[in-house]
């Protein structure tokens, strides 16, 4: 296991070294030219995945279209296989906010769609008083747990924990408290 060492002060700290891969070893190398999601429609070019309804990227897609490569997108795949990231355990949600928290979760799920195509919400699953929110990328499900704190007036605890490496995943529990 490489280490690196900083200095602090007078004393010398050891430190794992932390993973060389690249966000662009993420989904696999980059080919060269167009790739085109057969589930979704979006578009893979110059190594970042691009919404289907971009102009733009539209008019090139159109220009190239016989040279684009056909696959399956990143967060495709991964809700075929029913693999996820992420992951949001809400508990004792009241009945009262059950509806308003069901439109703040649908919508901070497409908001995060739109800024970017491999942001998704995989699934929302209801069993009574408690939900399960699985997500394509980690860091979403904790944005997700921190936004339901701040609009229910902080009336709900928020627990986050990482797993160790290699995996990425995050589980994020948040529990509603009494609300009046």
């Amino acid at each position: 296991m490489a280490t690196r060492s900083t200095r602090s002060g007078s004393r010398v700290i050891k430190q794992p070294a932390r993973s060389r891969t690249s966000q662009r070893e993420q989904y696999g190398r980059s080919r060269q030219g167009i790739i085109l999601c057969s589930d979704c429609g979006n578009v893979h070019y110059k190594k970042h995945w691009w919404h289907s309804n971009d102009r733009g990227l539209h008019a090139l897609v159109s220009m190239d279209y016989r040279k684009a490569a056909h696959t399956t997108c990143p967060a495709c795949s991964m809700a075929a296989h029913h693999l996820y990231e992420g992951e949001l355990t809400i508990e004792n949600v009241p009945a009262k906010v059950r509806k308003e928290l069901s439109q703040l979760v649908k919508h901070f799920g497409k908001t995060a769609t739109e800024r970017d195509p491999q942001d998704r919400i995989i699934d929302i699953e209801r069993k009574g008083a408690s939900w399960r929110i699985t997500t394509t990328e980690n860091q979403l499900a904790s944005r997700l747990a921190k936004k339901v704190r701040e609009s229910f007036k902080k009336h709900v605890a928020v627990h986050i924990s990482h797993s160790k490496e290699p995996y990425e995943v995050d589980r994020v529990r948040a529990t509603f408290t009494v609300l009046k």
